[in-house]
């Protein structure tokens, strides 16, 4: 029987050993984590932007946000 992947993690996260990392390495990779991380990123920068263009410019300017955005954005790239 295939152990859950959290119960895999609470085994295997955070340990020193070659082995638990690999264990969790693999996980992640079955898990496709890349690929729903990166599908949670553009969706929040998406959503993030489209907040952004809401900002009422008379109380301040929304390049600010779309800046700090940018920079943060960028990094994950």
């Amino acid at each position: 029987m295939r152990l859950q992947p959290k119960k895999i993690l609470d085994l295997h996260y955070g340990k020193k050993s070659d082995e638990d990392e690999l264990v969790v390495k693999k996980l992640y990779q079955e898990l496709d984590i890349q690929s729903v991380f990166q599908q949670y990123a553009e969706k929040t920068e998406s959503t993030l932007r489209d907040l952004i263009s809401k900002v009422d410019t008379s109380e301040i300017n929304p390049e600010i946000f779309s800046s700090f955005l940018n920079k943060i954005s960028h990094s994950q790239n």
